[in-house]
């Protein structure tokens, strides 16, 4: 993600967390071979939106920088 590259990822906890499907790649059933070459293929041909899909990787990992991260942290343990 942090890279800028879009994502073709198996839809399970973690992956589903950091990505919406259709929107920093694709998330496919993790038993779906046909689901994963299809997916590659779009990214493939389409360069616009492989490219849509990498900046919308960038700004989302963002969001789970080390800064960003302690800040939230942070907060939580001064509620406390």
């Amino acid at each position: 993600m942090a890279t800028g590259l879009p994502g073709v990822v198996s839809d399970i906890r973690g992956n589903n967390d950091l990505m919406t499907d259709g929107q920093g790649g694709f998330l496919v059933k993790t038993s779906d071979v046909d689901g994963f070459g299809d997916a590659i293929r779009k990214i493939a041909i389409d360069h616009d939106l492989a490219k849509k899909m990498g900046q919308e990787n960038k700004r989302r990992v963002q969001e789970f920088s080390l800064p960003v991260v302690q800040q939230q942290l942070l907060k939580i343990f001064s509620e406390l």
